[in-house]
This record gives structure tokens, C-alpha cells and sequence, in this order.
């Protein structure tokens, strides 16, 4: 079975996948995959496809890491969570073998985690700040500000803007970026 290469420059390729699983819940598809590497020194992810087809098409790719390495076949396992919004009974994982359909199984959110949301605003938002104008700790700081509901919950952010602030008599120089949740 060949393998084909998803862009030759990148060195990812598509992987074996000889199990998909997939649930729902609060807008959120959970994905877990699994099948066998060539050797140990494969890493292995989970992207899904930029096409807007239905039903939903996630993409399994692996790619060597390089350095010496045993010729022994490595089982992985791989989880990802995609925001995909309204559920879908059905979404296509794509690797090396072709395409298979995966059933996705609804899970019913707790009493408690319902009760949270029905009393939460719809949106959440903050802003948050970075002297260095660096984006990763603008965007930790607000998502820092978001806390969890309720224990276990799955967070999505969404950047809202992002900018700066620079000048006035104080000689600010801040660079913002403000998330909200979907």
C-alpha cells in the first residue's frame, strides 16, 4: 500500500488508521485515532480538511522525525478536539487505506454542566496584554481570564482583534489580543 505525500516539501504523509472513534458533545467533535507507524520515530496528527464538504473530512498524516531509529512497526494512538459546531452523524477520516465514514456518538453534557450554561451569557470575552508585542502571551492572558464553567469543560476561543496601543504622556507600548468564546 503506498503512501502518498500530502506536500512533498513537508514530509507528511498519510498514516495507517486502523481504528476511528468519534463523539460529540457541546458543539465539539472528539476524535480519536489509531493504527501503526512504520517505527517509533513517526510523529502523528489529526487535521481536519479546509474543503466545506459534508459530511466534516479529518486527514491523518504522519511524518518522520529524523535521526536513527529501529525498523519495528509502533502502534500510536491520537486524540484531537475540532469545534465543528451542529452535530453530524457521521464524519470521513482520511488515510493511507482511502476514506472510511466514522458513526459519531452523541454525548449528553451533565445536569450540572447544562444548569451552568443556562445561567452563563452566550459569549464570553476578554482581552489580554503583552508589553514584548508577543501574541502568545497576549493571547494566554485572556484566555487566562476565561476560566472554566465547570470542571471538565472543553473551551473554544475565537480571536476577536488583535492591536496595539501605543503612545499618550504615559509612552504605552502594548500589544492586545481580544478572544471570545464561541
Amino acid at each position: 500500500m503506498a503512501e502518498k505525500s500530502s506536500s512533498p516539501s513537508s514530509g507528511w504523509q498519510l498514516a495507517d488508521v486502523k481504528k476511528a472513534t468519534a463523539f460529540y458533545i457541546a458543539g465539539n467533535l472528539i476524535l480519536t485515532v489509531s493504527g501503526d507507524k512504520p517505527t517509533p520515530c513517526y510523529r502523528v496528527r489529526i487535521e481536519q480538511s479546509l474543503l466545506p464538504v459534508e459530511p466534516p473530512t479529518f486527514i491523518v498524516q504522519q511524518q518522520p522525525t529524523g535521526g536513527i531509529c529501529p525498523e519495528v512497526i509502533t502502534p500510536y494512538q491520537r486524540t484531537a478536539v475540532f469545534f465543528i459546531g451542529t452535530y453530524r452523524p457521521t464524519v470521513d477520516v482520511v488515510s493511507a487505506s482511502g476514506t472510511k465514514s466514522v458513526k459519531v456518538e452523541r454525548v449528553e453534557e451533565s445536569a450540572a454542566a447544562k444548569s451552568v450554561a443556562a445561567k452563563t451569557p452566550k459569549h464570553r470575552e476578554a482581552t489580554g496584554y503583552s508589553a514584548d508585542f508577543s501574541f502568545e502571551d497576549a493571547f494566554q492572558d485572556a484566555i487566562s481570564q476565561l476560566p472554566p464553567l465547570y470542571p471538565d469543560e472543553l473551551q473554544n476561543f475565537v480571536v476577536l482583534e488583535t492591536g496595539a496601543v501605543i503612545g499618550g504622556f504615559l509612552g504605552l507600548r502594548t500589544m492586545f489580543v481580544k478572544v471570545r468564546t464561541p
